[in-house]
């Protein structure tokens, strides 16, 4: 009889051990499929900020090819304002050559006027 109890022992601690195992393996199994999930997570989380930087790169990029379509533009716009600006100066030089021109002639136009007035009293005395 004792080594019949004993096998019962050893026959429900073998039972024990085997649901002990079990348990263990399914927690070692919840915890494989969290640290998964974590993986999977943080593997997801990466991949949207490498998108977002990508994203931002090309915009950055795309930024500066128009920030430098746009200083080529301000350049040329900056020199036609330069030669518009000359253009302009020189015209007003011009204008004033002409009045300057306009007031000698208009002052010689006077001048001859009064001549002839003079003149013209001083024949008929």
């Amino acid at each position: 009889t004792h080594t019949h109890t004993r096998a019962r022992t050893l026959a429900q601690d073998c039972i024990k051990l085997k649901e002990e195992a079990s348990e263990l393996k399914r927690a070692l199994l919840k915890l494989k499929t969290m640290q998964r999930l974590r993986e999977i997570t943080i593997r997801s989380a990466y991949e949207r900020k490498l998108e977002s930087m990508e994203k931002q790169r090309v915009d950055d990029e795309l930024a500066h090819e128009e920030r430098g379509k746009f200083e080529i533009q301000e350049q040329a716009l900056r020199r036609q304002l330069l030669t518009t600006q000359n253009a302009l100066n020189e015209s007003n030089r011009k204008v004033d050559g002409l009045k300057l021109e306009l007031r000698v002639a208009q002052r010689s136009k006077q001048l001859l006027a009064q001549w002839k007035i003079l003149r013209a009293e001083l024949m008929s005395e």
